[in-house]
């Protein structure tokens, strides 16, 4: 596998590294030459040793380099040919500002909408309690080291996904249009969602009160439309479309000089959001006893196979990997940033999230239960029929049924709203910085030209996203969620974790961890 030439792509202080001019000495960055095939070893640990060697040519340059410098005596003569060409400086590539703006990108990423809206409801499918702790202990076993070895592809290699899988194996070539793809899908239905969600905000904070039936008349304008026949295309729908699209190039422009910053702001709101709503809803009649219907354990199903492979994909989807975003992040880390400790970090908050998401659901659903919205009597297939899969269940369970016997359940379903907008919000800047940053390695140079390619990628998946703003947009929503939505980041993740045993090494992957993580 190819691995990033440590002196090429850091601050400028990093390993000795020093800008100055005096008394007619220069020093130039990332001196590459003398590096050969026989020295991957040292290349992967981030050290080259240079004993001094000196050189010269037949312009009258004397040149002599160290472990850390490149040295060229000032001739007096203005440089030209290959002399210029060796005193050219490299552009500084892009990188975040600090560590703990790719550990907030990252962490934002894996909140997922996902763990809100569907992961409750295939727990409840799955055994409760039985089901929770299957996907905690997979969580650890299985999520930890996929997570840590996407992070490890990206910052090892520093290249974006439409190049590494190339490099880590020429069989893979095409994993990485794959992922851009799957990622151009993805942004389409997150910056739908975040359309309607926007609706709903503002329909809910316009009218203060929460109106029959109206998911599908005041949000999705949803009349007797079909996927042959889509109806009309809603203008309110279409405005906060572009207003959402706006939104996401407005904080995504700057890519990670801005990212990583809003999405420090994004993962405590996150989090402040749910805790208050799951505050809100354990104190509402019926909540508590919710939590401990649902969540009532069958441990027969502990043997059963299919529910530990389902509780694998379950922790796949929603810690969405296999999908090229965390590795598109890490390219942009120092060698040497401890990716062990930031996996931990998001493992532990995810834990957390996904308790606090499944507390959050089952409160709700019960206290429509306690409402006489919803009923029980025929187990949990009949709950799944009548609260639905990821939007409707949000839309009209969680809106209609639930938050409508709360006082000011106007101003709780706002908030609920505007936390799955944020959640969309953050998983699009991830889809985003794949097809951007393959698109700008396909030619040199063309990185200067990213807030254009943001510009021209953002407009490209607006358009694709009308369809979504008519009166059957929910139903090719649907069409996309059910058939290539989730089985492409099962088989990508399972490439992944092949190619880099076969490719790269075990021992290999583990002593280039150990090392860039300081361990």
């Amino acid at each position: 596998m190819v691995y990033r030439n440590p002196y090429h792509g850091y601050s400028d202080t990093e390993y000795g590294y020093h800008s100055e001019q005096h008394h007619g000495t220069e020093h130039v960055y990332g001196y590459q030459g003398g590096l050969q095939h026989g020295q991957a070893d040292a290349g992967h640990h981030g050290h080259q040793e240079r004993n001094g060697a000196q050189v010269g040519d037949g312009w009258g340059v004397n040149a002599s380099y160290n472990a850390s410098t490149y040295r060229v005596q000032n001739a007096g003569t203005p440089p030209d040919g290959s002399q210029q060409n060796l005193l050219k400086s490299k552009p500084k590539s892009e990188r975040w500002p600090g560590g703990s703006d790719f550990l907030a990108s990252t962490w934002a990423f894996t909140l997922s909408l996902h763990s809100l809206w569907s992961l409750p409801i295939v727990i409840i499918q799955h055994g409760g309690l039985v089901f929770l702790l299957i996907y905690m202990l997979l969580l650890t076993i299985l999520g930890a080291p996929l997570l840590l070895l996407e992070m490890f592809l990206g910052q090892y290699s520093s290249l974006a996904p439409i190049r590494v899988f190339r490099h880590l194996s020429p069989v893979l070539t095409g994993l990485g249009v794959a992922m851009c793809i799957q990622a151009s899908v993805r942004a389409v239905l997150e910056l739908g969602i975040t359309m309607w969600m926007g609706q709903g905000m503002f329909r809910l904070f316009y009218q203060q009160e929460i109106s029959e039936e109206m998911f599908s008349k005041d949000i999705l304008n949803r009349e007797d439309a079909s996927l042959e026949s889509l109806g009309t295309l809603s203008t309110q729908l279409l405005l906060v479309l572009g207003i959402a699209a706006l939104t996401v190039f407005v904080l995504a422009v700057a890519g990670t000089r801005s990212v990583g910053k809003v999405c420090m702001v994004i993962v405590p709101a996150c989090f402040m959001i749910i805790v208050t709503l799951v505050i809100r809803a354990c104190l509402a009649t019926g909540g508590p006893q919710g939590v401990l219907t649902f969540l009532r354990p069958e441990w027969s199903l502990l043997k059963e196979p299919t529910i530990w492979i389902e509780a694998a994909s379950q922790v796949i989807f929603s810690l969405q990997l296999g999908l090229g975003a965390i590795t598109a992040y890490s390219r942009y880390s120092k060698f040497r940033h401890n990716i062990v400790r930031d996996c931990a970090i998001v493992i532990v908050s995810h834990l957390v999230w996904v308790l606090l998401a499944v507390l959050l659901t089952f409160s709700l659903l019960g206290v429509a239960i306690s409402a006489e919205k919803m009923s029980t009597a025929e187990g949990s297939e009949v709950i799944v029929s009548v609260t639905g899969h990821g939007v409707w269940m949000a839309g009209q369970t969680m809106l209609e049924k639930s938050l409508l016997t709360i006082s000011y359940g106007w101003l709780w379903a706002g908030l609920y709203f505007l936390l799955l907008a944020i959640v969309s919000v953050s998983s699009l800047f991830g889809y985003l910085e794949v097809i951007t940053s393959s698109l700008a390695t396909i030619r040199p140079g063309a990185h200067k030209y990213k807030p254009v390619i943001t510009f021209i990628v953002l407009s490209l998946i607006f358009l694709m996203a009308i369809p979504l703003a008519t009166q059957g947009g929910i139903h090719v929503y649907h069409l996309l969620l059910t058939y290539i939505y989730n089985w492409p980041a099962i088989l990508i993740s399972l490439i992944t974790v092949l190619a880099t045993i076969i490719s790269h090494g075990i021992m290999n992957l583990i002593n280039n961890i150990s090392d860039m993580s300081k361990l």
